[in-house]
């Protein structure tokens, strides 16, 4: 594995390997350590340069270096000191040199796991209705159904996906919505500044189907919701208030207003969602306002008016 370096002046952290990167199986490689694995992630994101500091050598330090590489960690130096310390001291000490010492006998790897769960718990999740669902065509995300503990959902997804190279860099998902479907409580965990492997989660996805029944955003709302509501301009306006209120009549008189209006294909689409996925009489009533400007009477003659005026 080919070593990288960063500038002078960055940060040096020494991390442990059995027992801190990963639980401690020697000389197997054991489980990530997730908190510990999206500590040194960020930091190297922000520049610092990490050192393996391992007791490990010969082929199970290669095994080391290359399951590291695995989990997206970039490695400076492998048990010795990078370049500009060993210039600096005249020499490569039996110490590494470094900022910060990770290793699984340091009290510090208590507040990283601290620092991991708290920030965990601060995810938010914003509840949402099935119609503001269906208004998020510029979205992606994956949707899951049947997620009664959200917090174990939350946290079992954001590891299994960082475990394996998925959500990248230590990144975790900023938008979560929750949403109620045929009385089971559903997650969308949306993709939006999450930084992922779009191909490893393609990947992930069907092999995790049958278990966890992950479903795109862009699948899901068409074949579970009804298709998605993309903002309209220029709905027509519609004489329905005053009208018999059965919801036949009006959907009948909603389908016409907009069949004369050249809007054919809404007025097919309005009817299937009625007809389809409604499941009363009030969200009829807002589909059908999804399409036409519910008016009364004296509101279309009020803009005959306005239209006569105008061509005097």
């Amino acid at each position: 594995m080919k070593l990288q370096s960063f500038e002078n002046g960055k940060p040096v952290i020494a991390v442990d390997f059995d027992g801190t990167l990963c639980e401690n199986r020697w000389p197997e490689i054991g489980a990530p350590i997730a908190a510990v694995v999206d500590y040194v992630k960020r930091r190297q994101a922000d520049g610092a340069r990490l050192i393996l500091w391992t007791n490990r050598s010969g082929e199970r330090l290669d095994e080391a270096v290359h399951w590291c590489g695995k989990q997206g960690i970039v490695l400076n130096a492998v048990n010795e000191n990078l370049p500009d310390v060993i210039e600096r001291f005249g020499g490569d000490t039996r110490k590494v040199f470094a900022d910060e010492y990770l290793d699984d006998k340091a009290t510090q790897l208590e507040d990283i796991e601290k620092e991991y769960k708290e920030a965990q718990k601060m995810q938010e999740i914003k509840e949402i209705t099935k119609e503001e669902l269906r208004k998020m065509s510029d979205h992606e995300g994956i949707v899951f159904e049947g997620c009664s503990e959200f917090q174990d959902w939350i946290n079992g997804i954001t590891d299994d996906l960082t475990r394996n190279g998925i959500l990248l860099n230590g990144s975790r998902f900023q938008e979560i919505y929750s949403f109620q479907k045929d009385g089971l409580t559903c997650l969308l965990f949306d993709f939006k500044g999450a930084k992922l492997d779009v191909g490893k989660l393609a990947m992930w996805r069907l092999r995790t189907y049958d278990g966890l029944g992950g479903t795109w955003l862009s699948d899901y709302v068409p074949n579970r919701l009804g298709g998605f509501i993309r903002d309209r301009e220029n709905k027509p306006d519609c004489k329905l208030i005053g009208e018999d209120g059965n919801i036949f009549n009006l959907m009948g008189i909603a389908s016409r207003t907009l069949k004369e209006n050249g809007m054919k294909n809404e007025a097919r689409e309005m009817t299937e969602r009625i007809m389809g996925s409604c499941s009363g009489y009030t969200e009829a009533l807002g589909i059908i306002a999804d399409y036409v400007n519910i008016v009364g009477a004296d509101e279309e003659e009020d803009c005959s008016y306005e239209m006569e005026e105008m061509n005097l």
